[in-house]
């Protein structure tokens, strides 16, 4: 196998993508990224065979498809052994009810763990995969089945280690519920995490990795320098990609887009490193595919081009399906965010493709640098010479240019276009998510309050009635055809407040062995209800307010993505304690003020025009 099929391996549609509970494949064994969650659950099953005071252990792994339940659990059984005190179901399947055939084992399963049952005779481990849609249908199937059992207890324990309800009386038995879910795959404190581990696994110098055998192919290979998948796997070893790549993912998990899991990564991997399966679908071997390339270096290099990794990473090659990842990333293209000098670079490239071979040219020096040769990349080297000897479509110079923004966004060659197309609100916004994810009661972090100042000065500017002063805010927002609109005081800094993340403050034993991070700050609205209306605060947001207080004017249109922030601002005004309204007569432009007075004992309603 050579070392293009063996990424065709890594796809999520691949044999190899899932862990089956009859055979860990050796792929999957090169493919596995020891991490401290697989630890924790391994040293938490041994203190319980070392110190429990002879109670079962409930051992459940929740999360979506793709999150490793099953690999973790593979992994586990081969280290432990089974010394007789083992019940697992290595994958309850990855649907979100059960079988009605599965119904019957579960209730076996979860039997110990049923209210009022009597304790075992001899303690057990009871170990399960299932994610969480699984667990919560489960619960209900199981009483359907069988009414002479109840699982209340059961379902308050998951529910609760789950963030879906409160706290409820603790069990007879032990338990642990890890959500894969908060499992934070990249890094982002300088720490490596599972994607760096990843990256380390596709190195072709690794002895250990998923490509060292299939790479000793492309030794002496003489198609080499049309070879765009050995070129961006070589790039991954650069540690300025890695971690530009990770600025990216970060940023696409952050909007909201997507949610990161190993099967995913290991697709986008897939991606970016080989265009997909379509471009090698002929009968030929990959390696003959990119032989044909290296045949006709002037046909070819268009195509080498397009398939490069810093283009791959944002824009589709027009064949197949890009993974969820990929589509996430988009978002972050450059292209699309580009200022003054990004511009400058992608008309000097259309008009001129020979511009741009020096830079190629340093590119090829930087991703060969980290080769054992530290010889310049081939690929690169030769496409540097194609700018400057052939002749390029239009189609294929704006694809030049685009390509000469994005290299600078990921292969991290200094220059200003480099520093340009960083996305420093990414790592602004991160590192306060760092810092509030160390906040569990008390007064917040420094940070945190400096960005409880800021959105209290953004809502203020979206919200607040310029006509009345900033304190006031309109209360008919939903009629805005009204001729009369009515404000009230409000004093935000009272009425909106960031409180600490669900899951850091019932920090369970495994959250910080996940490199868990939140991926938004939790608000409270006080709109005078019983309970203050809770929004996230997520990058979408922050990004507005940046703009904000930076003198954009909010639209509605802005408005439309944040309608919990919307609602619960209009309704601000519902929460005041002051006796005090104001009115505006818009056809006349007057201003008045209806107030309650209180004078000798005797409330009155005073109305009146302001002049001032």
């Amino acid at each position: 196998m050579d070392l293009i099929q063996r990424l065709f391996q890594l796809r999520q549609s691949g044999s190899d993508a899932v862990v089956s509970e009859v055979e860990y494949s050796g792929l999957q064994e090169r493919m596995h990224v020891p991490n401290d969650i697989e630890s924790w659950v391994h040293d938490r099953i041994l203190e319980w065979r070392e110190t429990s005071p002879r109670r079962s252990l409930l051992l459940v792994l929740s999360g979506n498809a793709g999150d490793g339940k099953s690999d973790l659990i593979a992994r586990l059984l081969k280290d432990l052994g089974d010394a007789g005190d083992l019940d697992v179901i290595p994958d309850a399947t990855h649907a979100d009810s059960p079988r009605e055939d599965q119904v019957g084992r579960l209730i076996e399963f979860f039997t110990p763990f049923a209210d009022g049952a009597e304790p075992p005779a001899e303690p057990v481990i009871s170990l399960i995969a299932m994610n969480t849609g699984m667990a919560l249908s489960f619960l209900q199937e199981a009483t359907k089945r069988d009414a002479s059992i109840s699982f209340k207890q059961l379902g308050a324990v998951i529910r609760r280690e789950l963030g879906l309800s409160g706290d409820g009386q603790e069990p007879s038995w032990e338990y642990e519920i890890v959500n894969l879910d908060r499992r934070g795959v990249l890094s982002f404190d300088g720490s490596p995490a599972l994607f760096d581990g990843m990256l380390d696994r596709i190195d072709p110098e690794n002895e250990d990795g998923v490509l060292w055998d299939a790479a000793q192919r492309c030794s002496g290979c003489e198609a080499r320098a049309s070879c765009f998948v050995r070129t961006n796997v070589e790039m991954l070893r650069l540690p300025e990609v890695r971690a530009n790549l990770t600025d990216v993912l970060w940023g696409a998990a952050l909007a909201g887009e997507i949610h990161l899991s190993p099967r995913n990564l290991w697709d986008f991997l897939y991606q970016v490193t080989t265009s997909g399966t379509e471009f090698f679908a002929a009968d030929d071997s990959p390696c003959e595919t990119i032989d044909r390339l290296q045949q006709d270096p002037a046909a070819g290099a268009p195509e080498v081009q397009r398939r490069l990794l810093y283009n791959l990473v944002f824009e589709p090659t027009g064949e197949g399906e890009r993974g969820p990842v990929l589509q996430a990333a988009g978002e972050a293209d450059p292209v699309l965010h580009v200022r003054r000098n990004g511009h400058a670079i992608e008309g000097e490239v259309f008009n001129d493709p020979a511009s741009d071979a020096d830079s190629l040219r340093t590119a090829a020096e930087v991703v060969g640098s980290a080769s054992p040769t530290s010889e310049p990349d081939p690929c690169l080297q030769r496409l540097a010479g194609q700018l400057e000897l052939g002749e390029w479509e239009r189609a294929d110079r704006l694809a030049l240019g685009r390509g000469a923004v994005r290299r600078a966004r990921i292969v991290g060659v200094p220059g200003n276009v480099g520093d340009e197309v960083a996305d420093q609100e990414v790592r602004d916004f991160g590192n306060l998510l760092t810092s509030y994810a160390r906040w569990k009661n008390g007064p917040p972090p420094e940070d945190v309050r400096k960005f409880a100042t800021d959105t209290v000065a953004a809502v203020n500017r979206i919200f607040g009635a310029a006509e009345t002063g900033d304190p006031y805010f309109r209360q008919d927002t939903f009629s805005p055809a009204s001729n009369f609109p009515l404000f009230a005081p409000v004093n935000l800094a009272e009425a909106i407040e960031p409180v600490p993340d669900a899951d850091t403050v019932r920090s369970p034993g495994w959250l910080a062995a996940a490199n868990y991070r939140p991926t938004y700050i939790a608000v409270d609205v006080r709109t005078g209800g019983e309970s203050p209306a809770r929004i996230r605060a997520t990058l979408a947001l922050y990004r507005l307010f940046q703009r904000v207080l930076s003198g954009y004017a909010a639209s509605s249109v802005d408005l439309e993505a944040f309608f919990g922030l919307r609602y619960a601002c209009e309704r601000l005004g519902n929460s005041s304690e002051a006796r005090e309204l104001r009115i505006r007569d818009v056809k006349e432009g007057t201003l008045y003020r209806l107030r309650e007075q209180s004078l000798f004992g005797t409330t009155t309603l005073e109305f009146e025009e302001v002049t001032s």
